[in-house]
């Protein structure tokens, strides 16, 4: 290459740097602005939630109690994806103890292995909530009863609405979605769903344990 060819490639890789820069620069500044921007809505947002449902606010949670259930909105990180992102989960606490390590996650959110070799697996005899749930306790047996009692087999399939993703998980019921920006209206209603269906388990499991007691007294 020829001083005046390498010279001429100079400027033009010194040119394309100095274009290249700025918009790199700017383009920088307006993720930040909108991560900015979406944080401070979402802060907003759940000032105006608890105010609007009567909850608690404690940084990213707000906490309450609807029908006598304990109840709570949550952002929490989405660690099935690979991206950082953060999801709402509106919760309520199931006021009776479930079988042993009895939970019904998302069966489009589970791995293959936790669907088919996981321990104590079991079905409720339902097509469609099979489909949707992977369930799973300690004690199989009570854990079967209470997934095939009709009144439980309803209150899960409200929980199935999507894109949101319902489950039962460590004695909650859950709905969580990555759409935070949600209308105090929408989550009322949600609130309702997650403690409808913890009574509802309550009471069924109530039953079970009641049923058990007289079947093995003492």
């Amino acid at each position: 290459m020829t001083p005046a060819a390498l010279s001429a490639y100079c400027r033009r890789t010194m040119d394309a740097s100095a274009i290249a820069f700025p918009i790199a620069f700017l383009l920088f500044l307006g993720v930040l602005f909108l991560s900015m921007r979406k944080m401070f809505l979402v802060d907003a947002s759940l000032d105006t939630w608890a105010q609007e449902l009567g909850l608690r606010r404690d940084e990213d949670l707000l906490e309450g109690v609807i029908r006598s259930v304990p109840v709570r909105i949550a952002l929490e990180r989405d660690d099935t994806d690979s991206e950082t992102r953060r999801i709402l989960v509106v919760s309520a606490d199931i006021p009776w103890e479930l079988p042993e390590s009895f939970t019904a996650a998302p069966r489009r959110t589970t791995t293959w292995i936790e669907q088919n070799l996981a321990d104590d697996l079991i079905r409720s005899g339902n097509a469609a909530l099979d489909g949707e749930f992977v369930f799973q306790s300690g004690e199989p047996e009570k854990g079967q009863r209470l997934v095939e009692d009709p009144r439980v087999q309803r209150a899960l399939g409200r929980l199935i609405v999507p894109p949101k993703a319902g489950y039962v998980k460590k004695g909650r019921t859950h709905l969580a979605y990555r759409d935070v920006g949600r209308s105090t209206e929408q989550l009322r209603k949600d609130l309702d769903v997650v403690v409808d269906a913890a009574l509802v388990f309550a009471e069924v499991c109530s039953h079970l344990d009641s049923t058990s007691r007289k079947k093995h007294p003492g």
